[in-house]
């Protein structure tokens, strides 16, 4: 049976070469080059939301991961990279088939503790955008905002998850099975 493409998604302020041992390792055990993709995307404005970056996360599937409009895949998301695709999921309910595994490493489903350290001015001089210009020290706000814990926007996205028209997770066939590791080791073995 032919290996489905796996999407890696990266984290708040990291980059997809933050995931290159990720993609090593599934490359390492048959999964060809080309089918092993990372999500690239830029948290750092303070201009960008959580559902902005879902947004850039479906344009991507189609226009740099080379996936078609139906292709069944598996993702690895790790921290933020769990509230995108939750949101990618909660926005595109017609698209939810398409994700048959997610594994989520150190996830941030509902949240990080460490978000509101993130937003004080500490947060912007050790994050924030160092390149001198309009972002000078920009730590990404509103996607700091959305990933504090107990956060309006993760308690919506929770209902929207639970109360929507069709599951989001379940055990049918038009959602995926979610595995979360809450340590980036445990998911190795």
């Amino acid at each position: 049976m032919p290996k489905r493409p796996i999407v890696l998604l990266h984290g708040y302020s990291d980059s997809a070469e933050s995931l290159g041992p990720w993609r090593d390792i599934l490359t390492g055990r048959g999964y060809e080059t080309t089918e092993v993709h990372l999500g690239q995307y830029v948290s750092l404005s303070n201009e960008i939301t959580i559902k902005d970056l879902a947004e850039g996360f479906d344009r991507a599937l189609r226009l740099q991961a080379g996936l078609t409009a139906g292709e069944e895949f598996d993702a690895i998301v790790h921290s933020t990279g769990g509230l995108v695709i939750r949101e990618w999921l909660a926005t595109y309910a017609a698209r939810r088939g398409r994700v048959k595994r997610i594994i989520g490493l150190a996830p941030a489903m509902f949240g990080s503790p460490l978000a509101h350290k993130g937003r004080s001015w500490l947060g912007a001089l050790f994050k924030g955008e160092k390149e001198p210009g309009p972002d000078f020290m920009e730590a990404g706000t509103r996607v700091l905002t959305g990933l504090e814990m107990g956060s309006s926007y993760t308690w919506r996205l929770a209902e929207r998850d639970l109360i929507g028209d069709r599951a989001t997770y379940g055990e049918g066939p038009e959602t995926g099975d979610v595995r979360i590791f809450e340590s980036p080791e445990l998911a190795v073995s």
